[in-house]
């Protein structure tokens, strides 16, 4: 129906890569486990927005652009990986605030929360400034396309579409579960400040991989 074939198969692909752990994930859950439900669903918000740009922009070719332009992959990949590594920075110095000056920290937790713009910004910065995900898209999708059928840009369409369902389900499951872990961590500072370090952590790995993988091409 509608030029997709295997819908099933594509559907468990799906589910799979949502429920792995990347940049995205990383941000809103961490936000969602410091700040509460209303936070989390700022950060998915603006998730989501920029995986909707994506998938939108490499149905219409913005994929075979980067292909061509090896030059502006990079320069994305670079891009990426300094804001990545920004917020790695930033959540680790939160991360200390929280472990040796409490009331730094509380008082800051107090600010991030008002803020729920600049974590729609954030999380909408970090998931477009993603070129592998334009790459991505079409590469996956296309595998479920028939390519006999006359409107194959619907098909993308309804594909992309079924991902970001797919997408709201899990990760609003998972940021409501973010949010019961938070609540430990807002009696206990120690949990807290060990959670931003380990965010931290794992922002700093990815773009580490993202700048190696430049250094590479």
């Amino acid at each position: 129906m509608f030029g997709i074939i295997n819908f099933s198969a594509y559907l468990l692909a799906v589910l799979l890569l949502v429920l792995l752990p990347g940049p995205n994930m990383i941000y809103c859950l961490s936000v969602a486990g410091q700040y509460g439900t209303k936070t989390g669903w700022s950060a998915f918000a603006g998730i989501f927005v920029g995986n909707g740009v994506l998938i939108v922009a490499s149905t219409f070719g913005a994929s075979a652009l980067l292909q061509t332009y090896p030059s502006l992959f990079n320069a994305l990949q670079l891009a990426g990986g300094a804001y990545l590594a920004y917020l790695g920075i930033m959540l680790l110095r939160e991360g200390w605030l929280k472990l040796h000056h409490a009331a730094a920290a509380k008082a800051d937790s107090h600010t991030a929360e008002g803020t729920l713009l600049q974590v729609f910004r954030k999380s909408l910065t970090i998931s477009l400034l993603n070129p592998q995900s334009l790459l991505f898209f079409p590469a996956i999708m296309v595998q479920f396309v028939d390519i006999r059928y006359e409107h194959p840009h619907l098909s993308f369409l309804l594909l992309g579409g079924t991902f970001q369902l797919c997408s709201l389900l899990c990760m609003g499951t998972l940021i409501l579960m973010a949010n019961s872990v938070g609540r430990v961590g807002t009696k206990y500072s120690r949990v807290a400040a060990f959670g931003k370090s380990g965010a931290s952590a794992l922002f700093i790995f990815f773009a580490a991989k993202l700048w190696l993988a430049t250094a590479i091409v």
